[in-house]
């Protein structure tokens, strides 16, 4: 029940929050069961959300002293602003910073904005409260301090995948002469094959001073600091894998935060309160005849799904959102966390959110499992006490990843509603069954 989730919930954060440890600390909380009530009452800890409109909504609701962390300035001159995104985009923080540095170091409106923002980090930096910043910031910064809080689950922004193509590469090159080897070994490789990501002794520092704009759209710098590489057609997959610091205490409060990963990665670190399985107020159906894919989307005709569906907000894939909502959203797979201005409407979560099979291998590849069986096939399975239709990696390891991925995406969908503790209807489109459903419903068989 509700009251007993919370109970339980209140009894294990009073444990963790004052215990002297390194332990990384996963509350798989059910959407809504209320981690921001706890989280609002912390002293000396890093809070970190994934979005800067996160990181300040948990600041104006905090109840004990804290700071939160500046947004990146909008300068005057857009071209600086790109280049700073830019660099924020390749991860490459300490650059921005001292090109926001150099930019505080001139007499006009913009240097003005570039000090404004280096003396606001510097209140953080040395403030004794609670501070409070995003999920990428946080990698790059603890701000000294031994507790670190995540708002929603890190992991992505950790070991995230991103993906550039050959033409980035190649068009890159031929103003960087230095990202030759680079630019050799990716045309080299062989398609589908997760492999090392070579090392190479070239200066990143130095390239950027020569890096030319509007040359290539995705972070092909990253290359070189990546682990893993997989090549698919035309297109370049990486992982770079980032780990916790072994000295912090870390806590993760997500409704989609999962073992399996962090067990993979941290062992006998990783400690579980799992209270995901919540009695709510609110209705779950699920339509699982069809699996309501990009591709099948693709296919279909879209008019008959809106037609099925209704006027209500429905959160699909980004290419479609517009189609299906008569008002623009802002919420689609991928980006869903965190959102509460869908609390208590009924909603639709439409499709089944396949990502580049890519992605799954070079997940598995940082957790140390065998990516050479990557075949797939459309199989009866049985996951999670469901048994089921579904397509699917044959090997059962990368298909767990697949699965866990997927489902993912679909409870944060699922819980915008907050049906645990509203009188919401949620209904899903999508042939991965999700254990919350309260109502199974096979339109074929209807």
């Amino acid at each position: 029940s509700l009251t007993e989730a919370e109970r339980k919930f209140e009894e294990n954060w009073n444990r963790i929050i004052s215990a002297d440890t390194n332990k990384i600390y996963l509350f798989k909380c059910a959407t809504g069961l209320g981690k921001t009530r706890v989280i609002r009452n912390v002293t000396n800890a890093l809070i970190a959300a994934p979005t800067n409109t996160l990181k300040d909504e948990i600041f104006r609701l905090m109840k004990v002293p804290a700071i939160v962390t500046p947004a990146q300035p909008v300068f005057e001159n857009k071209q600086l602003t790109d280049k700073i995104n830019g660099l924020y985009k390749m991860g490459l923080f300490k650059k921005a910073f001292e090109t926001i540095k150099m930019t505080a170091e001139q007499k006009t409106a913009d240097g003005q904005k570039a000090q404004d923002f280096l003396d606001k980090n510097s209140e953080v930096y040395h403030s004794s409260a609670t501070k409070i910043t995003t999920h990428e910031r946080a990698i790059h910064n603890d701000f000294k301090l031994q507790t670190l809080i995540f708002d929603e689950d890190p992991y992505q922004t950790y070991n995230g995948v991103k993906e550039v193509t050959i033409g980035d590469v190649v068009n890159l090159t031929c103003h960087l002469r230095e990202l030759e080897p680079l630019s050799e070994f990716l045309n080299s490789l062989e398609e589908g094959k997760i492999v090392d990501a070579p090392q190479y002794t070239i200066n990143i520092t130095e390239l950027i001073d020569k890096y030319p704009e509007h040359v290539a759209d995705g972070d092909v710098l990253g290359l070189l600091s990546s682990t893993y590489v997989c090549r698919e057609k035309e297109n370049i997959y990486y992982i770079t894998h980032k780990k916790f610091s072994d000295d912090k205490k870390v806590i993760i409060l997500s409704a989609t935060v999962d073992e399996y990963f962090y067990t993979k990665l941290y062992g006998e670190r990783v400690e579980v309160v799992n209270l995901e399985n919540v009695e709510g107020m609110g209705k779950i159906i699920q339509y699982t005849a069809k699996s309501y894919s990009r591709e099948s989307m693709k296919r279909s005709k879209k008019d008959e799904i809106k037609e099925k569906i209704g006027s209500q907000p429905t959160i699909t894939f980004c290419e479609h959102s517009a189609y299906f909502n008569n008002q623009p959203l802002g919420i689609h797979f991928g980006n869903c966390q965190g959102y509460d201005e869908l609390k208590g409407v009924n909603i639709t979560v439409l499709g089944t959110p396949h990502i580049n099979n890519a992605a799954y291998k070079l997940q598995a590849a940082i957790l140390g499992i065998d990516t050479s069986n990557d075949k797939m096939s459309y199989k009866k399975i049985e996951w999670k006490g469901f048994r089921f239709k579904f397509m699917c990696f044959d090997d059962e390891k990368l298909r767990e990843i697949q699965l866990k991925t997927i489902e993912s995406h679909l409870i944060q969908a699922v819980g915008r509603a907050r049906t645990i503790r509203t009188n919401a209807c949620v209904k899903v489109y999508s042939n991965l069954p999700l254990f919350l459903t309260d109502e199974f419903i096979d339109e074929l068989a209807a």
